[in-house]
């Protein structure tokens, strides 16, 4: 099984505002770290040597893409490297100029792409719930991404209306999509087929979320007799901006650091120590604290 999917945290920052999401009080918060052009170009050549043709590469990981200043020159970099690779970033618009939305069509415009928009609410007070920026702000940003492409951009409006163990449910799939024509509405634009809805639970994050109404409590047993599996540590690649490849993107705690892209071989870390261990104990071969035993949703 070889790696198709990576993900590049080019800026550890974010702000934190996704009631659902565990980063404001995690590990991945505290590095405040952006990595630079040339560490980045030193990434790209790495997975470059093991990985020619990986199916996507998402320019973010527990993070915004937004909030990353280089963000326009990784897509560049990037489609240099892989010009057949499509090009994720993903953002929840909780920042976002008039000149950076135009720039960020402008950039991906000619380029296989996705631009992931998160907007967990349908209204302010389901927003509220689940997130604490300006509703108001998110909806114009959108309205001006749609806008602008107008056509041009492959853009996902991604809605986390329920929780993965269905004891929540803040809007339903009817609710987003009405949400989505509206603004669409108002961006005024004639074609809807660069537009795509996704209506998906929320979880726990491997037991990292804490909302004040839903505080799940899970468990998965792992041992020889019930091993488990996740794609993610084979057909995934997790690398922050500092450089450490992680186990996925549910490793909030950075608990599971398989090795540093700058220090090393991509070769080196896959077959490596930690990252051996981490499946062994996946597999229930070894004990380990894994973000697995705690993830009530595999695969992410």
């Amino acid at each position: 099984m070889s790696v198709r999917f990576i993900q590049i945290q080019g800026s550890s920052l974010c702000d934190g505002k996704c009631r659902i999401c565990p980063y404001k009080h995690s590990h991945v918060a505290k590095l405040k770290t952006t990595m630079t052009l040339s560490q980045f170009k030193l990434t790209l050549e790495r997975i470059y040597e093991h990985i020619k043709t990986p199916e996507k590469i998402c320019l973010y990981l527990m993070s915004d893409s937004l909030f990353d200043k280089y963000l326009l020159d990784r897509i560049d970099l990037t489609h240099e490297v892989f010009p057949g690779t499509l090009i994720e970033v993903s953002t929840a618009f909780g920042a976002g100029s008039d000149d950076r939305i135009r720039e960020l069509v402008e950039a991906l415009a000619d380029k296989k792409h996705e631009i992931w928009v998160s907007i967990h609410g349908v209204d302010e007070k389901t927003y509220n719930f689940l997130c604490e920026r300006d509703f108001n702000k998110v909806v114009e940003r959108s309205i001006k991404l749609i806008r602008y492409s107008n056509g041009r951009n492959q853009i996902k409006f991604v809605g986390c209306g329920y929780s993965k163990d269905g004891r929540i449910r803040v809007f339903s799939s009817q609710d987003y999509m009405r949400f989505i024509s509206f603004l669409v509405q108002r961006a005024g634009v004639t074609s809807v087929k660069n537009i795509k809805i996704s209506y998906i639970p929320f979880h726990n994050r491997a037991g990292n979320v804490s909302h004040s109404l839903w505080r799940p409590s899970f468990l998965r047993q792992i041992n020889v007799f019930t091993p488990h599996f996740c794609s993610r540590p084979y057909e995934w690649l997790h690398i922050l901006a500092n450089g450490d490849v992680i186990s996925c993107c549910m490793n909030y705690n950075l608990s599971n650091i398989f090795g540093n892209i700058f220090k090393q071989s991509l070769e080196e870390i896959w077959s490596g120590e930690a990252r051996r261990k981490y499946i062994l104990s996946q597999l229930g071969f070894e004990q380990g604290n894994i973000p697995c035993r705690y993830c009530m949703s595999p695969g992410g």
